[in-house]
């Protein structure tokens, strides 16, 4: 119903990116400064050495397979470490998501490089903005977007043992406030009079350089997303014209075409982690709608 709180998964991480942009555009976050200057827990992890953008582009050469078909690996164990699952009897590693951060030591090459789709990246970006702003994420959140956009319903997240928030898919919303947050990026970051995300930071989101979108398109999920990158936690469904999409598994959605002045907000419970072919199906559903409308 209109106020059932629904979980958006990794939508979430579009929702950080708002919040990020702001930090970094009003300079209390400095993007291009390394992970480890405002989280030093990490120097012998095997995120030293990237830097904060590199997050935000699913850029950093860390060890973490986040293949849902794989039972072994690293998402899994990050699930217990942020409260997601309970352990096994016989589990023994952390239990918060900035311990199990620093046992990840491995690394798949060099920081970067090719796109790599790792939800970690965006609990370290979360992680980083309330260092640099000595705040908590979900009261800034509430501050600056939250509340001034004219929300119905609370935003809630599940958090780690230490109470931090689950940056990338823990967020939950009902799906006006969900449309509500899609027309607020939509329309360059105003609602009611109040520039609440930075306009120029919205548009970096949406018309990524060509090294970004070379970068994903050497990707194995370039291969299966031709013409696609992603910036910033958002995906790019169309680079030229700078539609953006937020996506989670499942089948969570957000679709803003601001130069068309259109958005969709859509929940789902579809049974498979990741379904590529009915993604982009809806996606072609979303553009039939456009065009129907504009005729």
């Amino acid at each position: 119903g209109p106020d059932t709180l629904h979980l958006m998964m990794s939508c979430s991480k579009s929702m950080t990116s708002a919040l990020v942009g702001g930090a970094i555009v009003e300079g209390s976050l400095d993007s291009s400064q390394l992970i480890t200057h405002y989280i030093p827990e990490l120097a012998a992890s095997g995120f030293a050495g990237a830097t904060v953008q590199q997050a935000l582009d699913m850029r950093v050469g860390v060890q973490f397979d986040e293949d849902y078909e794989n039972l072994e690996g690293e998402w899994r164990d990050l699930e217990i470490a942020t409260g997601w699952r309970e352990p096994a009897a016989d589990y023994v590693g952390p239990r918060d998501m900035l311990s199990y951060m620093q046992i990840l030591t491995g690394s798949v090459g060099p920081h970067g490089g090719v796109f790599n789709y790792q939800s970690i990246l965006t609990d370290v970006v979360g992680v980083c903005l309330e260092r640099a702003t000595d705040k908590s994420f979900l009261d800034l959140f509430a501050e600056k977007i939250w509340h001034p956009m004219g929300a119905e319903q609370d935003l809630v997240t599940i958090v780690d043992a230490c109470g931090t928030a689950i940056f990338e898919g823990g967020f939950n919303c009902c799906l006006r406030d969900f449309a509500r947050f899609g027309q607020l990026i939509c329309n360059g970051g105003v609602a009611s009079g109040q520039q609440l995300v930075p306009e120029n930071w919205i548009d970096e989101c949406r018309f990524p350089a060509s090294e970004l979108i070379e970068a994903f398109a050497r990707s194995s999920d370039g291969e299966l997303m031709p013409g696609y990158t992603y910036h910033n936690k958002w995906w790019i469904g169309d680079p030229v014209n700078g539609v953006m999409m937020a996506l989670g598994i499942h089948g969570q959605t957000l679709y803003i075409d601001p130069g068309r002045d259109f958005v969709v907000a859509k929940f789902s419970s579809q049974p498979a982690h990741d379904d590529l072919d009915m993604m982009l199906n809806q996606v072609s559903a979303f553009q039939a709608i456009l065009a129907f409308l504009e005729r």
